[in-house]
């Protein structure tokens, strides 16, 4: 007997869970998907995709895994003119609405990941909050159920967030809060909500894993900046360096132009004074002209001559000249005029 109330009670947080599910799944992605029509409209949607501005961003999701096969598929139909926002999903559109609808995470977080606060009536805080409150709802997906309280709770909190963004849903919501479900519309839905949320988290793991590839990007390029920085400096430094040598080499430039200067003013001196020095020391020239000729005159007029009477030589004294060797040849005068002399020479002839 005990058993049969907690079955029942079971069955009606079951229920409660399944409609939460259902209010999300539902009427939430219509309403993202609305938001996504009204910036993109269905009738140029294939353009808009294919364009030059958009297309390259849903490339380089794909290339982060952001976007799987079967989102790519999506939106990129064989037929492109069969391409509706209809068959995205809500994981998709929450991806689209943040990367190519022009929208910015809320200012009053700065982040697509943190509940903005009651006072952000914004658009983008209040498709952060659905999100958010999925996130809550499925917090209870271990035993796919809710009590009451937590069950008005969360719908008013959805319900809130969805009517801010899509005004004239009040009937719709009313009315999935108190319609009965079956067991297989309750598990459909409970199974759309846990797909949502795994291909959110693997959306989260993803950028996760791009936001720290984009860090050790930055963080290479503001290393790399630091070493541009010091080349710079380092160039910088050459650079006056090359200056500082370039300005010593032109005054050492024209320090030797002045010495030349001198030197070339300094050789006229030079010369005049080497010749004063061999004028002074007659180097080229006889130490004494006058007295070296007149000497040369007076050999030539003393020479001695033979007397042919007595054989002795004997003095021309013809000429009388006051020269310096004139006392040397008058003893060389009385030497020849001994006769020790005179004897001697007739005793060499004998002999010979």
């Amino acid at each position: 007997m005990a058993s049969g109330p907690v079955a029942f009670a079971s069955t009606q947080e079951n229920t409660n869970y399944a409609r939460l599910c259902r209010l999300l799944v539902d009427v939430g992605c219509t309403v993202l998907r609305d938001i996504f029509d009204s910036i993109h409209p269905p009738a140029n949607l294939h353009g808009v995709l294919s364009s030059r501005k958009v297309r390259p961003t849903l490339q380089s999701l794909q290339r982060k895994s952001i976007l799987n096969p079967s989102q790519w598929g999506k939106l990129f139909p064989a037929v492109a003119s069969t391409v509706s926002s209809a068959n995205f999903d809500v994981t998709l559109l929450m991806v689209l609405l943040r990367s190519i609808c022009g929208l910015s995470p809320p200012v009053s977080t700065g982040s697509w990941n943190k509940l903005p606060p009651d006072s952000d009536s914004s658009t983008e805080a209040n498709i952060v909050r659905i999100k958010w409150y999925r996130n809550d709802v499925y917090g209870h997906a271990t035993k796919a159920s809710a009590d009451n309280a937590t069950f008005n709770l969360l719908w008013q909190k959805i319900s809130i967030a969805i009517l801010a963004l899509k005004p004239g849903y009040e009937t719709i919501i009313s009315r999935l809060k108190t319609e009965c479900m079956d067991p297989v519309a309750e598990a459909h839905y409970k199974k759309l909500l846990s797909d949502w949320k795994k291909d959110d988290d693997i959306l989260k793991e993803m950028l996760e894993r791009t936001h720290g590839e984009l860090g050790g990007i930055k963080e290479n390029q503001e290393r790399a900046n630091l070493e541009l920085g010091e080349i710079k400096e380092n160039q910088e430094r050459t650079h006056i360096e090359l200056g500082e040598m370039k300005e010593n080499q032109e005054r050492a430039n024209i320090e030797l132009k002045e010495v030349k200067e001198m030197v070339k003013q300094l050789q006229p001196c030079e010369r005049s004074t080497k010749e004063s020095l061999k004028d002074e020391r007659g180097e080229g020239k006889p130490e004494y002209p006058e007295k070296t000729s007149q000497c040369r005159a007076g050999n030539q007029q003393t020479q001695p001559t033979f007397d042919a009477g007595s054989g002795n030589r004997t003095q021309n004294k013809s000429t009388q000249v006051n020269l310096p060797g004139r006392k040397l040849l008058e003893r060389e005068e009385s030497f020849e005029a001994r006769p020790e002399y005179c004897t001697m020479a007739p005793k060499e002839k004998q002999m010979e």
